[in-house]
C-alpha cells in the first residue's frame, strides 16, 4: 500500500519518504516546493514526520491549526488580531480560525492584517464564528456569512444554526465546541446529533479537547463518549482548540490536519475526512498497513495475515504511548514509555476472527500536577484508522457532512414549532444509543 501511494504521487513525493526503507537520514531530505512547509519543521520537528501521501496519490502535509480563538471583537477578549497572529507564528501554528462570539466583524481586521504581510505568510487567517444558542456553542470554520437561523427553528435554535449554515455557508465546518461544558454543549453531545442516518441537521466534528484548564479535565470522559459513537458505527471528526481569549493560550492544544494544500477549503476537507490528530506537543506519523487516520482498510478475504501498525514520532516531553483498538473501546494493543526526542514503535495486529468492523487509534498520556495532585492528562489523541470487514458497508455510517447532500438533506425537515431545551433533550434521548 505504501509503495503504491509513493508511485502514484510521482514527482511530488518527498525524498524523505522514499528514503526511509534505505536507512537514509530523512530529517535533511528535500521537500516538494509545491506544498508550503509546515512551520514545525523550522521549530525542530523532523521533516519526514510532517508529510504523507494520500490514497489518491496527492502529497499532504501536517498543518497545525487552532480552530477556536477570540479577538478583541469578542466582548470577553481584549487581545488584538495582530498579537494573536504574532504569538501563533512564534508557536509554529500554520492556521488560525477566528471564532468570535456570534460575529464575523473581525473580517476587515483579518484583511488589514493580511495586507501588511507578504503573500503566503503564516499563520493562514481563516474567518469563522462561534454561534451561540441555548444549549450549545456551534464552532463554524471557513464562513462567508454571519450565522443565521433557517426560516424556522427545527426543534431548537442550535439545530436552526446548523440548518442555516448548511444553506448559506455549505463549505463551513460545523463543530460542537466544548461539549464538556454542560450548559453550552453537553446536551448536544449525543449520537443523534452526529448520525446522518437520522433526520435533521448534524454536527460534523467534536471539539474533543478544549484548552481551558477546567475543561481539560473533561477530555478523558469526552473520549469515552466519542468511542461509544464509534462503537455505534459513527465517524465524527475530532478537533482540539485553545479557546484562547488572550495571547498566552494560543495553540495549546492544537489540531494537526493532514491536508494537500494550505487553504481554508483544504483544511476543512481534511478534517471532514478524519485526517487529524490532537496534541499539545508530540508529532506522529501513524499508519496501519500503510493506511492513514481517516482511511478505511478493507481486509483481504480469508486472510489471517497480521496488519503492520507503526507510529513514528517526536516529542519534547515524552509520555506513555498507547495503541488502542475497538470495539470494545479501550483495548490496549501496545503501551510503551517514551523519552523526549524521536521514537519509532510498532506491532503486528491480528484482525478479529470472525471478521468484524472496528478501528485502531493512538493516544499519548502524560502525568502532570493539577492543584498539587498527579493526574494522567491526555497529551495526544489520533483519529482512527477504520476497517470494514465483509459484508462491506453494513456498519459504518456515512461521513458527518453527508447530511448536507441528498438524500439526507431532503430528510432534515422537522416540526416548525420551536421546543425548549429540556424538551429537545427528552426527544433526542429516545434516539440516542
Amino acid at each position: 500500500m505504501v509503495e503504491a501511494r509513493l508511485a502514484a504521487a510521482g514527482s511530488f513525493v518527498l525524498a524523505a519518504l522514499a528514503a526511509l526503507g534505505a536507512g537514509a537520514a530523512p530529517e535533511t531530505a528535500p521537500v516538494s516546493s509545491s506544498l508550503p512547509e509546515p512551520l514545525a519543521a523550522a521549530a525542530g520537528v523532523p521533516r519526514d514526520l510532517l508529510y504523507a501521501v494520500l490514497d489518491d496519490g496527492r502529497l499532504a502535509a501536517q498543518y497545525a491549526v487552532d480552530g477556536h480563538l477570540h479577538s478583541e471583537v469578542s466582548g470577553d477578549s481584549h487581545t488584538s488580531v495582530h498579537e494573536l497572529v504574532a504569538v501563533a507564528a512564534r508557536r509554529a501554528i500554520d492556521a488560525l480560525v477566528f471564532t468570535d462570539h456570534a460575529s464575523i466583524a473581525v473580517a476587515p481586521l483579518l484583511a488589514a492584517e493580511d495586507a501588511h504581510r507578504p503573500p503566503g505568510a503564516r499563520p493562514l487567517l481563516v474567518l469563522g464564528e462561534e454561534a451561540g444558542a441555548p444549549g450549545a456553542h456551534v464552532g463554524l470554520w471557513n464562513v462567508h456569512h454571519h450565522s443565521r437561523r433557517a426560516p424556522f427553528d427545527p426543534v431548537s435554535p442550535v439545530l436552526g444554526i446548523l440548518t442555516g449554515s448548511a444553506e448559506h455557508d455549505p463549505e463551513a465546518l460545523s463543530v460542537l465546541n466544548h461539549p464538556g461544558w454542560k450548559p453550552v454543549g453537553g446536551a448536544f453531545y449525543r449520537a443523534s446529533f452526529f448520525d446522518p442516518r437520522l433526520p435533521g441537521p448534524k454536527f460534523e466534528a467534536i471539539e474533543l479537547w478544549n484548552g481551558r484548564t477546567y475543561l481539560r479535565l473533561q477530555t478523558r470522559q469526552l473520549i469515552e463518549r466519542w468511542e461509544d459513537m464509534l462503537a455505534h458505527g459513527l465517524r465524527p471528526s475530532i478537533v482540539a482548540s485553545s479557546d484562547a481569549h488572550h495571547g498566552l493560550d494560543v495553540g495549546t492544544p492544537r489540531t494537526i490536519v493532514l491536508a494537500p494544500a494550505l487553504d481554508a477549503a483544504a483544511l476543512v476537507g481534511a478534517v471532514r475526512a478524519g485526517r487529524t490528530y490532537l496534541t499539545d506537543d508530540a508529532r506522529i506519523d501513524f499508519t496501519v498497513n500503510g493506511h492513514l487516520p481517516g482511511d478505511t482498510l478493507v481486509p483481504a478475504p480469508a486472510s489471517d495475515e497480521p496488519w503492520a501498525v507503526r507510529v513514528r514520532g517526536w516529542s519534547a516531553r515524552g509520555g506513555t504511548l498507547r495503541i488502542l483498538a475497538g470495539p470494545p473501546a479501550g483495548n490496549v494493543v501496545l503501551a510503551t514509555e517514551l523519552s523526549p526526542g524521536r521514537f519509532d514503535v510498532g506491532c503486528d495486529f491480528a484482525p478479529p476472527a470472525p471478521p468484524a468492523d472496528g478501528w485502531l487509534r493512538v493516544e499519548l498520556v502524560r502525568r502532570d500536577l493539577f492543584k498539587g495532585h498527579p493526574i494522567d492528562f491526555v497529551a495526544l489523541v489520533s483519529a482512527p484508522v477504520y476497517w470494514d470487514a465483509p459484508p462491506l458497508g453494513d456498519f459504518w455510517a456515512a461521513r458527518p457532512g453527508a447530511w448536507k447532500k441528498p438524500p439526507y438533506l431532503a430528510a432534515r425537515v422537522l416540526p416548525k414549532k420551536s421546543l425548549s431545551a429540556s424538551t429537545t433533550s427528552r426527544l433526542t434521548s429516545r434516539v440516542s444509543p
